[in-house]
């Protein structure tokens, strides 16, 4: 029920803002610090969070140096595991205040280009549980509302 629900908003998003904003919702049930970082023109920008400040913030080189983002945005698939004490990481550490031991960042992405960053984690001494299946889930809705929101926008603009 709760995910009919789910499914039900992502399908009316009007703009990037309630994509964001379903993610924020329904992300704290699977970790305690969640956080949305936008991707554009090879900068990686905060977008929301909840349990972190992230907005605004610009995480200068994080794309080109050896770190989280870079491997999610590269690879194009998703990272599980500590935040290294590398120079991509080092914005990042800042904000958490610590290198968790146990994190997950998700690409949502059109096509092959990533739009934006899910990460989460559950502080630096804890790990995820089982709940990271539940934001995969998410990252995946949020990257079919992405290209809903292009679709839509290029029809309107026929």
């Amino acid at each position: 029920d709760g995910l009919k629900r789910i499914k039900e908003a992502f399908v009316s998003v009007k703009d990037k803002k309630d994509i964001a904003a379903i993610i924020m919702d329904e992300s704290p049930n699977a970790a305690e610090r969640v956080a949305l970082f936008k991707v554009e023109d090879n900068s990686v920008r905060g977008w929301s969070a909840k349990g972190l400040m992230v907005e605004g913030v610009d995480f200068n080189g994080a794309i080109r140096e050896p770190g989280i983002f870079n491997d999610v945005i590269t690879k194009r698939i998703y990272y599980r595991g500590p935040v290294l004490k590398v120079p991509g990481n080092k914005e990042l550490i800042k904000i958490l205040s610590g290198t968790p031991q146990d994190s997950l960042t998700i690409p949502i992405s059109i096509g092959d280009k990533p739009e934006a960053l899910l990460y989460a984690d559950n502080g630096v001494d804890s790990v995820l549980d089982a709940n990271v299946n539940y934001l995969s889930t998410l990252g995946v809705m949020a990257s079919k509302a992405f290209e809903m929101l292009m679709l839509r926008k290029e029809i309107m603009g026929m």
